[in-house]
């Protein structure tokens, strides 16, 4: 995960993606844009189609933080909320979990403002493998 800083003000969803991807933000396309960011729609399509030529998909969950995303712990992923713009925004976070509770955290927001979300994320979006067995753990 390498932190960017989004490059227009509407376009933190793709940042969020570069950062986990470790590319520059003009590298991925902006599906979002002023869309929504539901998971679903035009964009969404495209963004699967674009994880799907590099060997990635997407998973995309609404919900608060809490017992269904106890298998998503410890992965970086995009979250996404209320800004403190008025508007949904995403940022990059991660879920921890211990004997208890589950917590998210935020990892890195892309707008230089740095504020974060105003609200729990209840929108998460994972980036996993098309084939795990292509994932090779690196050599001592």
């Amino acid at each position: 995960m390498t932190p960017q800083a989004q490059l227009f003000d509407t376009d933190c969803f793709r940042t969020c993606v570069a950062c986990l991807l470790d590319l520059e933000p003009w590298e991925v396309p902006d599906f979002v844009g002023d869309e929504d960011d539901r998971g679903g729609g035009q964009w969404w399509i495209a963004f699967g189609q674009w994880l799907s030529a590099r060997g990635l998909a997407a998973v995309s969950i609404h919900d608060q933080v809490g017992h269904s995303l106890t298998v998503w712990r410890d992965l970086y992923h995009v979250a996404s909320a209320m800004g403190p713009r008025g508007r949904r925004h995403a940022v990059v976070g991660r879920l921890e979990a211990d004997d208890k509770e589950l917590r998210w955290h935020l990892v890195h927001d892309p707008h230089p403002s740095g504020a974060g979300l105003t609200e729990e994320p209840d929108r998460f979006y994972f980036l996993l493998p098309l084939d795990p067995a292509r994932i090779r753990p690196e050599d001592p």
